[in-house]
């Protein structure tokens, strides 16, 4: 596929916003160049997604033999970033639900009770 079309985009289900993005950016369709390409990557495009979709086996194949050794290194690379984040979420998460179970009690005229765990 040398092509990508809004109507392409829409039959594989690709995200509202994306094509909305895509429509923007290249109005209804646009011929894929490296340029096209990099462009996609500036504006976010999932280009692993489209892969998916739109090359043959055979290219799919080639395409994942070659991703695979970056695709490693970047998820080693991911790890302790997501571990950082996970740690950071976990607290705010437990805040922001605690605030939630707080409004809803109030909102429910529950009285505070003794319970604990």
């Amino acid at each position: 596929m040398r092509a990508v079309t809004v109507t392409w985009l829409r039959e594989q289900d690709a995200c509202r916003e994306q094509v909305a993005t895509f429509r923007k950016e290249w109005g209804g369709s646009v011929t894929l160049t490296r340029a096209v390409l990099l462009r996609a990557v500036e504006l976010r495009f999932d280009l692993g997604w489209w892969a998916e979709r739109a090359l043959s086996r055979e290219q799919l194949a080639e395409y994942d033999k070659a991703v695979a050794p970056i695709d490693a290194e970047y998820w080693k690379k991911l790890a302790p970033i997501d571990a950082e984040h996970r740690k950071k979420l976990v607290a705010l998460d437990a805040e922001y639900h605690t605030k939630l179970a707080a409004i809803l009690a109030e909102v429910l005229g529950l009285k505070e009770d003794k319970w604990r765990r």
